[in-house]
């Protein structure tokens, strides 16, 4: 994701590669919290089970934003829809974390 937004060009490319990694390690800390408190609760398999597949949607979104990207060219808010799936990788690592 990092690589796709850093070449959308110019300053926008550089500031969307550092809100990549602050978006995902923000959202990772958030849901290893949530996960440490409630795993107790809901059981550490469903948890990891929402950790496995946040990961291959991200991939699915990403694929498809990607190529709306491609077929129409690049605008701000197309980049930012392609950071915010950094939520769901952050969601994964947070989850694989705690587990």
């Amino acid at each position: 994701v990092m690589q796709s937004l850093a070449l959308g060009g110019g300053r926008s490319g550089i500031l969307l590669s550092g809100f990549c990694i602050i978006v995902a390690q923000t959202f990772m800390v958030a849901t290893a919290k949530i996960c440490g408190e409630n795993s107790a609760l809901y059981g550490r398999k469903s948890l990891f089970l929402i950790g496995l597949f946040s990961l291959p949607l991200r991939c699915l979104i990403l694929n498809g934003l990607l190529y709306i990207r491609v077929q129409h060219g690049s605008s701000l808010f197309l980049q930012i829809v392609i950071l915010s799936t950094q939520i769901l990788d952050g969601v994964g690592a947070g989850a694989f974390g705690t587990m």
